[in-house]
Parts: structure tokens; sequence; C-alpha cells
């Protein structure tokens, strides 16, 4: 069986090779690790569009977080970046006709590969005004992302379908499907982000779908081939925290302030970015939705953008009974997938804490192990002690030995010194008598 897709990474939050990275975007795109080809870009992990083509592979995936550390400026001048770009080139079909089989999503520092590929400019972020211009800011933060008129009607459809349903839906998707703004469910995303550069010139062949206050073109499109998030909706509050804000923190100090507040003033809607990727993937427009899909071709947001009318999210068609059973299971069938990407977001923390207990526990090992050779080659040691003193106790028998026959020799010494004293006085007596 064919690969589904061949995922590339720029570069990882996560450190590493890059295989926690990778589970992520598999998690969000639904797809199992045999179903895909992985690759480091920045560890010579740059295939060419020949040898994925031969493995039948259909969609491309190049992503990546700007964590302060590098971005793709810096990046860009590498040989795997210029590999990368020609890659992406290649497979969308640039120097030729294409059919537009092929798709290629990116995410942060990826589509800011797929900018340069399809002719975009890459430049910093604008100065903030409170800096007086002095310096280009970093942008890390849950930020509001506003759709672009041909994308409202979409982006509410995908909030419906992925946030209304769900077992603890935001209090604003709640209060705007009730009655309050439209605005609030039909063109606002709060999603994550971290970048220094963004996209900021775009051809005539790519469209902004979305823009934020301090980032032009937060989702884009080159024509139906490419699908780029500059926001990352593969990230987690958890991980954003502990993996991405630290690391800004420590390229670019101050750069972090306000990012933990902004997390906990919103709900996030990565759920919509990823439901969209998948959709774009299994060959949708980025303009179209799964029930704009269902319906008649002809009243889709995207022909009705070509066409010069609004695309519109509030006509919905009275179902039947059978449309209604039907809208019964996709209801069933959606909530279980929220429930199981939900179960799947709770367990991504624990399973890294368990990879990182585990690395540490084969440390622990290796340390013992060396202890056990040590100990092991003190016992050594001390029976060559052992043996030494067992072969040199028979020589100290002997100097014992020795000792008392010097001993007895110092008291004859003596007798014999007392005897020739009273010898000599007998001599001296006879002599003077």
């Amino acid at each position: 069986m064919a690969p589904a897709l061949a995922l590339v990474t720029v570069s990882s939050p996560l450190g590493g090779s890059g295989e926690s990275y990778h589970r992520l975007w598999l998690d969000l795109l639904h797809t199992a690790p045999k179903d895909a080809l992985l690759f480091h870009a920045q560890n010579e992990g740059v295939p060419s569009c020949a040898e994925l083509v031969d493995q039948g592979v259909k969609s491309l995936c190049v992503v990546g977080v700007d964590c302060g550390s590098g971005n793709w400026s810096s990046l860009r001048k590498e040989e795997w970046a210029t590999r990368l770009v020609r890659l992406i080139s290649d497979f969308i079909g640039l120097d030729a006709a294409h059919d537009g089989e092929r798709r290629v999503l990116s995410s942060g520092l990826g589509s800011h590969a797929v900018a340069q590929a399809v002719g975009c400019e890459v430049s910093a972020n604008p100065s903030s005004s409170d800096e007086g211009g002095a310096a280009a800011t970093f942008i890390v933060e849950a930020a509001p992302v506003h759709a672009s008129p041909a994308l409202a009607g979409t982006i509410g459809n995908w909030l419906r379908e992925t946030r209304a349903d769900s077992l603890s839906p935001p209090p604003r998707v709640l209060a705007s499907a009730s009655g309050g703004a439209a605005e609030d469910l039909g063109s606002t995303l709060y999603l994550l982000e971290s970048h220094g550069e963004q996209v900021t010139s775009l051809p005539l062949d790519c469209e902004i779908l979305a823009s934020s206050k301090k980032t032009q073109a937060e989702i884009w499109a080159w024509r139906e081939n490419a699908l780029a998030f500059q926001c990352h909706p593969e990230l987690t509050p958890a991980l954003f925290r502990g993996s991405v804000v630290p690391k800004v923190a420590e390229a670019i100090p101050g750069a972090e302030e306000g990012a933990s507040s902004s997390l906990d003033e919103v709900a996030l809607d990565s759920e919509v970015l990823a439901a969209m990727a998948r959709h774009f993937l299994e060959g949708g427009s980025p303009l179209e939705s799964q029930r704009d899909a269902s319906k008649d071709p002809s009243l889709s947001p995207l022909s009705a953008a070509s066409s010069g009318l609004a695309a519109s999210s509030s006509a919905i068609p009275v179902p039947s009974s059978l449309d209604e059973a039907g809208g019964v299971l996709d209801t069933a069938r959606r909530l279980f997938n929220s429930v199981s990407e939900a179960i799947r977001s709770e367990f991504r923390i624990p399973q890294m804490e368990y990879e990182l207990l585990g690395k540490m526990n084969r440390l622990a090992s290796e340390k013992y192990e060396h202890m056990a050779d040590f100990t092991a080659g003190l016992a050594v040691f001390a029976e060559s002690l052992r043996e030494k003193e067992e072969s040199l106790r028979p020589l100290a028998g002997q100097i014992g030995g020795l000792e008392q026959q010097l001993s007895e020799l110092e008291a004859l010494v003596v007798d014999l010194d007392e005897y020739s004293k009273r010898l000599e006085n007998r001599v001296k007596k006879y002599v003077f008598s």
C-alpha cells in the first residue's frame, strides 16, 4: 500500500530527531505512522520529488516552529533548505502543467518554505508601535484570526462541525449558536502563533484566506495545490507553555511576555484548522467544508465566490426523516471523533513524560552498570591484596623467629659482659694482692 503522505519537519519545538513532533502531526491528520514517510530536513532528511512520486505519495506536509533561534531568512541559506524548496516546487508542478492532484500542506516555518517555492516574500514582522519602530516584534501568543469574506461561511461550518457538537464547546460558540453575534462563530478563530517573520507579498495566483492584527497572511492558498497556516494547530496549550514559550524566552528575552495570559483568556480553535487540513489533503477545496461538499457543487462557497456571490453559512436545508437519521449518525460520529481527539490530546503529555522517564531509566541503568564494573574492579583489587597477604604471612612468621633469636643473642651478650666484668675484677685482685 502506497504511503498516504510525506511529512517533512523543518524544526521541532520538542527537540531530538523530530519523532515526537512527527507524532503530533500524524495524530492531527489521523494518519498511522505506517501510512506516512517521515523526514527531518535538518538531518539530511529532504527526499527528492522523484522518490516520493515513485512511492505513490500524493500529499506533502512541510511543518516547523520558529522558537526564536532560527527564522527562515537564516535557514534558507542552508543546503537542505534549497533542496526542500526544490522538492516543493517539483511536487506541485510549478515548472510544468499539473492536474492539481498533488497537495502541499504547510504550517509555521514550513509555510515560509512553501512561500519561497511559489514566489512569495518572507519578511520580518512589523515593529511594534510602542517600541518606536526600533526592532521587529516576535509574535508568540494565542491570537484572534479573522477569515476573509470568501472563507467566513466555511469557517462557520467548520466551527459548528468541530466545536458545537463537542462535550464542552467554548461559551462564545454556544452563545453564537443560540443567536449571538455571527462574527464570533463565523469569522474569528483563536490560534497559537510563534514566529519572527511572516509572508508579506503574494503573487496573483495566491489568495489570503485569513488575517490577524499582526499577521497579514495567517491562512493562505496557492491555487488548489497548497494550503498554508502561519499558526500551529498541532500544539496544545500545555505544549505551547512547556516547550515553545521557554525557548522563545531564552532566545529573545521579553518576547514571551503576555503569552500565558493570552492562553488563559480564550478557547483555542485548533481543531477547526485540523479538520480543514484533513479535508484539503483528501482533495477538498480550502474554501469548502465537509458540510459544503455534501451539497450540490453549484451551491458551494467556492463556486459562489467565483461567480461573485457572497458565501453564506446561514442557509441550511430542512432535512427529511432519512436526512435526520443521517444527521444523528453524523452528529454521533463527530461526537465520537471529538471525544477521541480530546482523549488523545490528554494522553500526549503523559506519553511524552513516560518516554522521558524511559530515557532517564536507561541513563540510570548505564550508570548502574558502570558502578557495577567499578565494584567488580574493586573486588579484583581486594582479592589481589588478600593473595599478597597470604604469600607474605610465612615471611612474617620467619621475621618473628629471627626477632626471638636476636633477643636470645642479646641476653647472651649481656651475660658474657657480666662474666667478663667479674673475671676482670678477679684478675685485678690477684695482681694487687
